[in-house]
């Protein structure tokens, strides 16, 4: 689901909450909160709250142990195989500069290239197999005409 969708989606259970929450909704009547993850009385999630439940979910996903940095980690990473410009991923990442992304994040770019240079071998390669067996079906072919 794209991002701007599931954030709205958010923000309508939020306007719920408030509805159903009345002057409990910590950001006062009618304010909206300053938080996108809210608790149901429009509070921050705790972050001990948020990192119990998430290990939770992982458990019960049958994943192995992570921490959520990794989960940044892991965006960002996949974020630069797929050829995201390092300017844009550094600002995503509030990095102070290009510099400490590339330090992070730039061998990532160098081995997308690298299986990407891989695939397109194994291609022509196979290209190249399939006209040589084409060639030789063709010649034995003539050669079986021929001597009818």
């Amino acid at each position: 689901m794209p991002l701007l969708i599931s954030l709205a989606i958010q923000r309508r259970r939020q306007h719920t909450w408030a509805e159903q929450a009345g002057k409990r909704w910590a950001p006062g009547p009618g304010n909206n909160s300053v938080y996108v993850f809210t608790d149901l009385d429009g509070r921050a999630i705790h972050p001990g709250d948020a990192l119990t439940q998430f290990q939770r979910l992982t458990h019960e996903a049958d994943l192995p142990p992570i921490r959520i940095h990794d989960l940044r980690h892991g965006a960002a990473t996949m974020a630069r195989a797929a050829g995201i410009d390092v300017r844009i991923l550094s600002a995503m990442l509030g990095h102070s500069s290009t510099t400490i992304t590339n330090d992070l994040y730039g061998d990532v770019a160098t081995e997308a290239k690298r299986e990407a240079a891989n695939t397109i071998a194994d291609q022509l390669a196979y290209r190249e197999e399939r006209r040589a067996e084409s060639s030789t079906d063709m010649t034995t072919a003539k050669g079986w005409c021929a001597g009818r």
